[in-house]
């Protein structure tokens, strides 16, 4: 007879949570059983956070997917029956899958799901006919990691242009937001979601969702890069504790691509416009 790996003291499994070096192995040690589940917090987590992974493009709803982990320098493919026929895509070590309105969140190692709200606001409207298309949802973003807390916000850049956001433990709909000029990318930074668009970035107040605020701490120049060339692409990323924007030149057909990066916000307080020439 095999053995019970939940009747194991708490006491024991702590102590085997804290001795494991990578997040990977930390998920699957979380999906052994429940009463290993409960251990598998961020508080016992001594290992390494600092390198995520990238989840490699592959066929639109297939199942297998591969990601690559830079603490182990290695391609590991993951077998998502879960996921297969629907949307993927990934942030903060999630997936989001989409089927008719229904979100999901899944984690790829260790298999958890969480329900999101059906894409609908309150009043029983978002969703556009074409929602099932595998490209309609651009992108999602976590305001924290669901491994860690169930309080967390999401948002979501769909459609091309449009943006929605919702708060999964407090409300059982979405509030969309409505801006000026199309948001070219969205991201997480500090626990509040950010924005940018063509004349400057912006910060989102949800705390209260039927009065959601959003506010320009960042005026320009963002026009004159994002239309320097046809093949222009942009993102936000948070690096050493500031929000960079980094701007992607060239035909990728024709030659190597080049990089501008933009120091917005500094530390999350100070406004800045400076060109950041060593990472």
């Amino acid at each position: 007879m095999g053995a019970d790996w939940s009747d194991l003291p708490q006491e024991l499994v702590i102590f085997i949570a804290n001795r494991i070096a990578f997040m990977e192995d930390f998920a699957a040690f979380g999906a052994v059983c429940k009463p290993w589940r409960s251990v598998a917090t961020k508080e016992n987590f001594t290992g390494r956070l600092s390198h995520p992974f990238l989840m490699l493009p592959g066929e639109d709803g297939a199942a297998i997917r591969e990601f690559y982990s830079f603490t182990k320098d290695k391609v590991q493919k993951v077998n998502l029956p879960e996921a297969e026929g629907k949307l993927l895509c990934y942030c903060s070590g999630w997936l989001i899958t989409l089927e008719g309105l229904k979100f999901t969140l899944l984690h790829p190692f260790n298999r958890a799901q969480i329900k999101l709200p059906d894409f609908r606001d309150s009043d029983g409207r978002l969703s556009p006919t074409n929602m099932s298309h595998f490209h309609t949802v651009k992108k999602f973003v976590l305001s924290s990691n669901p491994s860690w807390t169930s309080d967390f916000a999401i948002m979501v850049l769909y459609d091309h242009e449009h943006l929605a956001f919702c708060k999964p433990r407090e409300h059982k709909y979405w509030t969309s937001v409505v801006l000026e000029e199309h948001p070219l990318d969205i991201t997480c930074y500090k626990g509040r979601f950010y924005a940018m668009c063509y004349n400057g970035v912006l910060v989102f107040d949800i705390e209260n969702p039927k009065q959601a605020k959003t506010r320009v701490v960042v005026q320009g120049p963002l026009r004159r890069h994002v239309h320097a060339s046809f093949g222009t692409k942009t993102y936000m990323v948070e690096s050493a504790g500031d929000l960079l924007v980094v701007f992607s030149y060239g035909d990728i057909y024709r030659q190597a691509p080049r990089f501008r990066v933009s120091k917005v916000l500094r530390d999350g307080k100070r406004p800045s416009k400076s060109v950041v020439k060593d990472l």
